[in-house]
């Protein structure tokens, strides 16, 4: 049976949540935010995007 192209079918519910966040890649470093969070995940806004399939380090910060 085909799947419906409006449901969402992710692993686990999305919780918006803006969360500022820290993203390096190799000697690179940014700062950026969250849009949302789940279980399985944080969607980051950025303007740099790392490049796929490689390792990086993320630095969330939390709220007291």
């Amino acid at each position: 049976r085909p799947v419906e192209k409006t449901a969402d079918h992710r692993r686990s519910r999305r919780y918006a949540s803006r969360l500022d966040v820290e993203l390096a890649q190799g000697s690179a470093t940014q700062r950026c935010y969250s849009i949302d969070v789940s279980r399985h995940g944080i969607f980051l806004a950025t303007e740099r995007p790392p490049r796929e399939r490689f390792l990086v380090r993320v630095v969330i910060q939390l709220p007291d």
